[in-house]
């Protein structure tokens, strides 16, 4: 009954801070207090053995709040009450997604395992007092050590491409090559990208290197951090066929990249942002091109190359509407087909299963004023949100002697 936390997986969460993330003085008092008689993981154990229910199920997630000028993960815990089990998938969705992905867990090395506390020796998982089912990682977290050492070595480069003068850009280049000896043999070439690409453009002017890693941000060996990405923003799904909407949303902003040549005849790229509620192209598209293309003078533009310039922006804004919408689309079939693989019963069982959302004790910060409800956009709000324990006392700290 006194589940550790730190034996749990966090999903959803950036890999570099989940070693700070455990470290942190937080502790679960209150899953303990809900599984003493008259609480609600008591209750629904008791009936679980009484029907032959699915066992507790739970996950980890890391809420980012603002706390004394930084940035601090609150861990939180979820757990699912319900006669069918969750399925063993998972949704990858960021803002810079152009759709939402569902995933089987098998393909990203996770899955439902069975809880065993680590300082348990009890091998046989039917002799613990309470079984439950928890969403792991079947994979080392030091096995995200050179993907991390990647993921560094990109945000260097970027740095090296902005850098101020040589002196800057020299000691920038040693720091990449230095940890690009660290990284294992089989994200080498990943490495060698970035190596490789300071090596080419170190003497080169600031323009041409901002110029150059614009076209490297598009290499496919790059696809090593592309899997980190996914990782970090997976979240956990489950199926609810009254939240089910009846058609895919409807998609009123888009951001896309557009690409083009500047008066010098060279390549460029422009991050924008098209809103259909404030946004129109008659208006967006003139300022777009008197304001937005760097290395354009608009005023020289003849009017055959304005009107060009103008028919390719509007074309790209369409067909990333159009593209937007297929993807949603997909999305909501995809989320229908899954809701028919289940009977009535099964359907009705999920329309009511619970989410409880458990909040920590913290040893120096009141987590009462991290709390939400909300736990995701598929599981929606948690129907109870349990907060930390009000009388719980921390032991006291160890001293270490001098």
């Amino acid at each position: 009954r006194d589940l550790n936390w730190r034996d749990l997986n966090p999903i959803g969460i950036e890999v570099m801070g989940i070693d700070e993330l455990y470290a942190d003085e937080f502790e679960f008092p209150n899953i303990a207090k809900e599984f003493e008689p008259g609480g609600a993981l008591a209750a629904h154990e008791a009936a679980r053995a009484e029907h032959n229910a699915p066992p507790l199920h739970c996950f980890m997630g890391a809420q980012p709040v603002w706390l004394d000028g930084a940035v601090k993960n609150v861990p939180y815990v979820v757990f699912i009450l319900s006669k069918v089990p969750p399925p063993a998938v998972l949704a990858h969705r960021s803002v810079q997604s152009t759709s939402e992905e569902l995933i089987d867990m098998a393909r990203l090395a996770m899955g439902w395992t069975p809880y065993v506390p680590s300082n348990h020796r009890v091998v046989d998982v039917e002799r613990l007092p309470v079984q439950i089912v928890a969403l792991n990682w079947h994979r080392r977290p030091d096995q995200f050590k050179s993907l991390l050492t990647l993921k560094k070595m990109k945000e260097l480069t970027e740095q090296f491409a902005h850098a101020r003068d040589t002196d800057e850009r020299d000691e920038l280049a040693e720091r990449i090559d230095a940890l690009a000896a660290t990284v294992d043999t089989s994200h080498r070439r990943c490495a060698a990208l970035y190596t490789n690409f300071v090596k080419k453009v170190r003497r080169h002017e600031p323009a041409s290197i901002r110029a150059a890693l614009e076209a490297l941000s598009e290499h496919s060996d790059q696809r090593p951090l592309e899997e980190l990405h996914k990782w970090e923003y997976l979240q956990p799904y489950v199926d609810v066929p009254s939240r089910m909407p009846t058609e895919p949303p409807p998609v009123t902003v888009v951001s896309f990249t557009y690409a083009y040549t500047d008066d010098a005849g060279a390549a460029r790229t422009v991050e924008c942002v098209f809103d259909k509620e404030i946004d129109r192209l008659a208006t967006y598209i003139p300022d777009m091109i008197d304001d937005e293309l760097a290395g354009v003078d608009a005023s020289k533009l003849s009017d055959d190359k304005r009107e060009e310039l103008r028919a390719d922006i509007e074309a790209v804004i369409r067909k990333v509407f159009k593209d937007r919408r297929a993807a949603l689309a997909a999305d909501f079939n995809a989320r229908r087909a899954r809701l028919d693989l289940y009977d009535d019963e099964q359907r009705k069982a999920l329309d009511e299963q619970v989410f409880l959302k458990f909040y920590p004790n913290h040893r120096s910060i009141d987590v009462n004023k991290c709390m939400d409800a909300k736990i995701n956009v598929y599981f929606g709000n948690a129907h109870r949100v349990v907060a930390p324990l009000a009388d719980y006392e921390f032991p006291q700290r160890v001293a270490v002697a001098a």
